[in-house]
C-alpha cells in the first residue's frame, strides 16, 4: 500500500509536495509489496470478544504475522505497549514488506533478534535501555514510523489502534 498524488506520484519521507489548492493523497497498493496473511485467525484470544470494536484489527495483525499474543490465549488489547513488543511489530512489518516473510529466530532475551534487526535496519540507532518499559505514545509512533518503507502500513495499523499521525509526521513536506 502506498500514498499518491492525484497525479500519480508516490509519496514517501523524502517526498516534497507542494499544491496551491489543498492536499490530497490516495492510498492504493502497490505492485510487488510482500504482505501476505501467514495464519487464520479463529478467535483463540478469550480477552478480544467479537463485540469489540477493535475485534477486526486484532484478527488482520495476526493473520498477517505482526502481533501474537501475550499468553497462548491472551492478547491483553487494554494494556500498554513495551519497547520490546513495538521493536517486534517494527522489525516484522519490515521484514514482512521486504521479503514477505515476518518471521525471527527464537532468542534468549526473546526480542533479541527483532532488536537486532531493528538496529541493523537501521528503524532504532540504538536499542533503549529498559525494553520491557512502556511507551508513550510519541515513543510507540518514532519507533514505528522508523519502518520507513512500511510507513503507510504502519500508518493504517497505528490508526486502526487509536493512534493518529499525519503524512506530514511522516516526513512529507508540504509548501
Amino acid at each position: 500500500l502506498g500514498w499518491y498524488t492525484p497525479s500519480g506520484m508516490l509519496v514517501n519521507s523524502s517526498s516534497v509536495i507542494t499544491s496551491y489548492n489543498g492536499h490530497t493523497l490516495v492510498a492504493k497498493w502497490t505492485p510487488g509489496v510482500g504482505f501476505h496473511k501467514t495464519a487464520s485467525y479463529n478467535g483463540i484470544f478469550t480477552d478480544v470478544p467479537k463485540t469489540a470494536w477493535y475485534y477486526n484489527s486484532i484478527a488482520n495483525v495476526y493473520a498477517y504475522g505482526l502481533m501474537n499474543g501475550v499468553e497462548t490465549t491472551k492478547f491483553k488489547p487494554t494494556d500498554q505497549v513495551s519497547a520490546a513488543q513495538t521493536i517486534t511489530l517494527s522489525a516484522r512489518m519490515r521484514k514482512l514488506f521486504l521479503t514477505g516473510d515476518g518471521s525471527f529466530p527464537t532468542t534468549s532475551p526473546w526480542y533479541q533478534a527483532y532488536s537486532d534487526y531493528a538496529v541493523s535496519q537501521g528503524i532504532l540507532s540504538t536499542v533503549p535501555a529498559d525494553m520491557n518499559g512502556t511507551l508513550t505514545r510519541q515513543e510507540f509512533a518514532a519507533i514505528v514510523v522508523g519502518t520507513d518503507e512500511v510507513t503507510d502500513i504502519a500508518v493504517l495499523w497505528i490508526d486502526a489502534a487509536g493512534y493518529e499521525l499525519t503524512v506530514a509526521t511522516l516526513g512529507a513536506s508540504f509548501d
